[in-house]
């Protein structure tokens, strides 16, 4: 576990302005609340970092189990570097896969994989 005292700490430069920026072309995601925190570190997803206020410090620094920092900053100063209350005490920086083509998301449905009453649905420029 590592303190953060500071907003101006490089090291949660990702998750600072959350609310002003757009992560498009960053290539990273931001799991936002206890539960999208830890689906994400159990999910094929690679996880850059946790931040945590000290409540969680020690919850998460069981999961991440040395695969990425955990930061812990007091509450207060969490609230002040995200921007907003909504993340309920834990995020965590995910890392994008490269995208895939529409060849090979399609060959991965195979035939029977699914009921034929589900459909694909493409939403572009969705964030």
């Amino acid at each position: 576990m590592e303190t953060i005292g500071s907003l101006d700490d490089p090291r949660v430069a990702a998750y600072r302005n959350l609310r002003d920026r757009t992560l498009r072309g960053e290539n990273v995601f931001v799991a936002e609340g206890c539960v999208l925190t830890r689906r994400l570190l159990e999910s094929r997803f690679d996880a850059e970092s946790i931040l945590v206020d000290e409540e969680y410090a020690n919850e998460f620094e069981r999961l991440a189990a040395g695969r990425m920092p955990v930061y812990v900053a007091p509450k207060r100063l969490l609230l002040s570097i995200v921007g907003f209350p909504f993340h309920r005490g834990a995020l965590a920086v995910g890392r994008r896969p490269p995208p895939r083509k529409l060849d090979e998301v399609l060959a991965a449905g195979r035939p029977g994989a699914f009921p034929d009453h589900l459909r694909l649905v493409i939403l572009p420029e969705v964030t």
